[in-house]
Protein backbone atom coordinates (compact mmCIF):
# COMPACT_ATOMS: atom_id res chain seq x y z
CA UNK A 1 0.00 0.00 0.00
CA UNK A 2 1.55 3.63 -0.81
CA UNK A 3 0.41 7.06 0.69
CA UNK A 4 -3.33 6.01 1.94
CA UNK A 5 -3.30 9.30 3.57
CA UNK A 6 -4.31 10.32 6.95
CA UNK A 7 -6.03 7.29 9.13
CA UNK A 8 -8.24 10.29 10.71
CA UNK A 9 -8.94 13.15 8.78
CA UNK A 10 -10.86 15.64 11.04
CA UNK A 11 -10.77 18.66 8.37
CA UNK A 12 -14.50 19.46 9.03
CA UNK A 13 -13.94 22.48 6.09
CA UNK A 14 -14.10 20.04 3.59
CA UNK A 15 -16.62 17.04 2.97
CA UNK A 16 -14.54 14.95 0.38
CA UNK A 17 -11.59 14.65 2.98
CA UNK A 18 -14.38 12.21 5.00
CA UNK A 19 -13.71 8.82 2.80
CA UNK A 20 -10.29 7.49 3.26
CA UNK A 21 -8.95 3.36 2.82
CA UNK A 22 -7.07 1.02 5.67
CA UNK A 23 -4.74 -0.96 4.09
CA UNK A 24 -5.20 -4.95 5.24
CA UNK A 25 -3.00 -7.42 4.49
CA UNK A 26 -1.72 -11.02 5.64
CA UNK A 27 1.88 -11.01 6.30
CA UNK A 28 3.12 -14.79 6.88
CA UNK A 29 6.54 -16.41 7.08
CA UNK A 30 7.42 -19.57 5.73
CA UNK A 31 8.89 -22.46 7.42
CA UNK A 32 12.68 -21.73 5.16
CA UNK A 33 12.32 -17.43 6.33
CA UNK A 34 10.64 -16.17 3.66
CA UNK A 35 8.35 -13.96 4.10
CA UNK A 36 4.91 -14.17 2.08
CA UNK A 37 2.08 -11.13 1.61
CA UNK A 38 -0.72 -12.10 1.10
CA UNK A 39 -5.08 -11.39 0.65
CA UNK A 40 -4.23 -7.30 -0.03
CA UNK A 41 -7.27 -5.32 0.16
CA UNK A 42 -8.51 -1.68 1.32
CA UNK A 43 -11.47 -1.56 3.51
CA UNK A 44 -13.06 1.62 3.13
CA UNK A 45 -13.57 4.05 6.35
CA UNK A 46 -15.35 6.81 6.99
CA UNK A 47 -14.58 9.76 9.64
CA UNK A 48 -17.45 10.57 10.82
CA UNK A 49 -17.66 14.16 13.01
CA UNK A 50 -20.29 15.18 15.01
CA UNK A 51 -21.98 18.64 15.22
CA UNK A 52 -20.50 20.50 17.19
CA UNK A 53 -16.80 18.89 16.00
CA UNK A 54 -16.03 17.78 19.49
CA UNK A 55 -15.99 13.91 18.56
CA UNK A 56 -14.17 11.94 15.91
CA UNK A 57 -14.95 8.61 14.77
CA UNK A 58 -13.90 6.15 12.26
CA UNK A 59 -16.65 3.50 10.44
CA UNK A 60 -16.09 0.70 8.22
CA UNK A 61 -18.26 1.80 5.22
CA UNK A 62 -20.35 -1.48 5.46
CA UNK A 63 -20.88 -0.46 8.88
CA UNK A 64 -21.49 3.22 8.07
CA UNK A 65 -25.63 3.97 8.25
CA UNK A 66 -27.50 7.10 6.14
CA UNK A 67 -28.71 8.10 9.73
CA UNK A 68 -24.89 8.69 10.91
CA UNK A 69 -24.46 10.73 7.46
CA UNK A 70 -27.45 12.92 8.32
CA UNK A 71 -26.45 13.94 11.54
CA UNK A 72 -22.74 14.40 10.54
CA UNK A 73 -21.14 17.63 11.10
CA UNK A 74 -18.92 18.48 8.47
CA UNK A 75 -21.76 20.65 5.84
CA UNK A 76 -22.09 19.29 2.63
CA UNK A 77 -20.94 15.75 3.47
CA UNK A 78 -23.87 13.16 2.76
CA UNK A 79 -23.80 9.33 2.26
CA UNK A 80 -24.33 9.76 -1.75
CA UNK A 81 -21.37 11.91 -1.43
CA UNK A 82 -19.50 9.29 0.54
CA UNK A 83 -20.87 6.50 -1.74
CA UNK A 84 -19.86 8.10 -5.13
CA UNK A 85 -16.15 9.11 -3.72
CA UNK A 86 -15.80 5.13 -2.76
CA UNK A 87 -17.36 4.16 -6.90
CA UNK A 88 -14.69 7.06 -8.22
CA UNK A 89 -11.65 6.60 -6.19
CA UNK A 90 -11.43 3.29 -3.68
CA UNK A 91 -12.75 1.28 -6.58
CA UNK A 92 -14.45 -1.39 -4.44
CA UNK A 93 -17.99 -1.78 -6.28
CA UNK A 94 -18.80 -5.26 -4.64
CA UNK A 95 -19.14 -3.52 -1.37
CA UNK A 96 -21.78 -0.65 -1.98
CA UNK A 97 -25.31 -0.26 -1.59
Amino acid sequence: FYCLGNYISSMTGNPTSMVGMLGRLTVTKQPNGEIVLENPEGVPIITHINANASDVSIYPWSEYTKELAAVHGTPGFTYALAQKLIEDYVCIKDILD
